[in-house]
């Protein structure tokens, strides 16, 4: 059997690992001309873990996290340094906070027939034919999976795709040039603004920073606009500012599927990832997700029987999921971006929520099991 993945992100070179270990031949198609390094983190969750143990990359993953010993503690601040909810150490201690960019080399080690071509527009024609630009069809292929993002051609061409909106808010990301010692992880939040701290294995720390703005802003000094918005917060934002490469702060505004898709299963067309259900990264499982995704297909799609009966599965299983999980996220962006009165009534309702309430809440959206074939 064979399959062509468009796209190699993270979501589409999980899949084709997870292919190649289902006993599928697998061929990667990537427009971008190279991969290009980007400094940035990713925050892999259990549930994310788990499925890179399937895939059989978690060990080098996890070399990669930041030890959260007993004296780190993790949850949401405000601006002043007050606690306004916390979860306990063992929430966070299953946590990975990686490299994306190194992520990406773990899968791609990890292939080990599957031809990755790099530089390669190609789109999904019916019934499910695969047509470069240069007009050239792909044949022979028994699947093809659309892992290629939130603008993803193939997820456009159908009568039902939802569409992308804008989230109301633009985010930077950066990662410090050396490491910056903390003992907190998690979340300041202010009125319409929000800074994030997620420390890695080597000691840099992978920060972001949003703030509430008209989606086309010009913006001529992005660090200076970060250091205006977190002007006076408490520390350690201001150390992992000063300990930031001006020329590496990246910045983007936020945008999501209006819905994510219903129907990811077309044929023997599968969109998976951001094609399918590209969510706000504010509970931090896009990635995630993608990892589940692909871990899931290939075990279902590694056991041997009908292949358009374990797609359905594969959908009717996964569907309900991202589903939950993208209102989650979008439930969680609107929240952390509120001003005004309504931001002083959320953080006075956080800090009535017990840890025992959050704790629970963020196991259920962690929790996840491989199917059984």
């Amino acid at each position: 059997m064979r399959a062509v993945v468009v796209g190699a992100g993270i979501g589409g070179l999980a899949v084709a690992v997870a292919l190649e270990r289902a006993g599928w031949e697998v061929e990667v198609l990537e427009r971008a001309p190279s991969f290009v390094p980007v400094g940035s983190g990713l925050t892999i969750f259990p549930n994310g873990l788990r499925a890179l143990g399937r895939l059989g990359v978690r060990e080098p993953v996890e070399a990669q996290r930041a030890d959260w010993g007993p004296d780190v503690r993790a949850g949401i601040r405000d601006p002043g340094g007050t606690w306004l909810a916390t979860w306990s150490a063992s929430m966070v201690s299953g946590t990975a906070v990686v490299e994306r960019s190194r992520l990406h080399q773990v899968l791609l080690r990890a292939l080990r027939s599957t031809e990755v071509r790099t530089g390669i527009e190609a789109e999904v024609v019916p019934p499910g034919r695969v047509r470069l630009v240069d007009g050239l069809e792909l044949d022979g292929h028994d699947l093809v999976v659309a892992a290629d993002g939130i603008d993803s051609r193939v997820r456009r061409t159908r009568p039902d795709d939802p569409g992308v909106r804008y989230a109301g808010y633009h985010a930077w990301r950066a990662l410090t040039r050396g490491p910056v010692p903390t003992d907190t992880v998690g979340e300041v939040w202010g009125h319409g603004r929000r800074f994030g701290i997620a420390p890695l294995g080597d000691g840099r720390v992978y920060w972001f920073a949003t703030s509430t703005l008209p989606k086309d802003v010009a913006v001529p000094d992005e660090m200076a606009a970060v250091a205006d918005l977190v002007d006076g917060w408490c520390d350690p934002v201001g150390r992992l500012l000063a300990a930031t490469d001006p020329r590496g702060v990246q910045r983007l505004p936020i945008e999501e599927l209006t819905e994510p898709v219903r129907r990811p299963v077309d044929g023997r067309v599968v969109l998976l990832g951001d094609a399918a259900h590209a969510m706000t990264p504010d509970v931090g499982q896009g990635a995630n997700q993608a990892l589940e995704d692909a871990v899931s297909l290939g075990v279902l799609l590694g056991a041997g029987g009908d292949v358009d009966a374990a797609l359905a599965r594969w959908s009717a299983l996964r569907v309900p999921r991202w589903v939950s999980v993208s209102r989650q996220a979008r439930m969680a962006g609107r929240t952390g971006q509120l001003s005004g009165a309504a931001a002083r009534m959320r953080d006075l309702a956080l800090r009535l929520l017990p840890t025992s309430v959050l704790d629970r809440r963020t196991a259920a959206l962690h929790t996840w099991e491989p199917p059984t074939p």
